[in-house]
């Protein structure tokens, strides 16, 4: 199939055109950078639309978010385009087509549009942040669309240079000594982002237009992963404090996004991967 895949060069789309490829997909890569195989800015409305109905593929994949919390907190503006308006301006292209020619559509969403206590399913979405709140947007597009929304958060670390995953940041404080705030009361239950892949994959394949929760089984609080990973790589916590939350910029921040995963098993027919197993995966990304 001929995917085009917007956010090709960053963190999650760096792996995710790999795993595509290697499949036997043909991949359309977009960035912004002009050594991108399709080098444009998505916020243009019409240069977009323009480049979908030139490559017409089979498949579109938005990988792209604003995720930096404070900058969607200072510039509502440039959060709306990035994580509200992009999915909406795909959506314009695919409803301009016929229904028998229509792409399928996967929109990477986030766990962030999660704050209740205990397991999440995907009627409790209540986030409590602009970046939450932006994603959450953007997904009622994609759904219009009759797209595919994964809801969801990854560990394993990151090969597109500059942009280092949260594992990256943790290993590389634990090498350096540098000191970590190790939350004990955030909980969510990521997967690896090679995990994730395959599920996008899945998702292509097995198409079933809705939300859904795509994470490990079992959760874990972010002190309790950071802990694990210098036990995993035998390296010293002397530097790590475990507290509770503290944010000095002020952003809210969900102390509990951890998803309720059994409406995408039952729906793809798929055991999810236990937290051990998503571990032991990111363990080995540092060995």
């Amino acid at each position: 199939m001929r995917v085009f895949l917007f956010g090709a060069y960053g963190r999650l789309g760096s792996v995710l055109s790999s795993v595509l490829s290697k499949s036997g997909h043909s991949v359309l890569r977009q960035g912004r950078q002009a050594c991108a195989e399709y080098s444009f800015d998505p916020t243009n409305h019409q240069r977009l639309m323009s480049e979908l109905q030139n490559c017409n593929p089979d498949v579109i994949v938005n990988l792209i978010g604003l995720t930096n919390l404070q900058t969607n907190e200072t510039n509502n503006e440039l959060a709306l385009l990035v994580n509200t308006k992009i999915p909406e301006y795909i959506t314009r292209h695919l409803l301009s087509r016929p229904d028998n020619k229509r792409p399928k559509f996967i929109h990477i969403s986030t766990d962030q549009v999660y704050s209740k206590d205990g397991f999440n399913t995907e009627e409790d979405a209540l986030p409590i942040n602009r970046y939450g709140k932006t994603k959450l947007l953007g997904e009622k597009f994609a759904i219009a669309a009759g797209g595919i929304v994964l809801r969801t958060n990854y560990i394993g670390t990151s090969k597109a240079n500059d942009l280092n995953t949260f594992s990256d940041w943790v290993v590389k404080s634990l090498r350096q000594q540098t000191t970590i705030n190790a939350f004990c009361d955030i909980h969510l239950n990521p997967v690896h982002v090679s995990t994730l892949c395959n599920l996008i994959q899945e998702t292509i394949y097995n198409y079933r237009p809705g939300i859904y929760n795509a994470g490990c089984r079992g959760f874990f609080s972010k002190a309790e992963l950071i802990l694990e990973i210098a036990r995993g790589l035998n390296l010293s916590s002397e530097a790590v404090k475990v507290v509770n939350a503290n944010f000095p910029d002020g952003v809210k921040r969900p102390k509990n996004m951890v998803m309720d995963v059994s409406n995408f098993e039952e729906k793809f027919g798929i055991k999810l991967p236990s937290f051990k197993e998503e571990f032991e995966k990111t363990l080995k990304d540092y060995l």
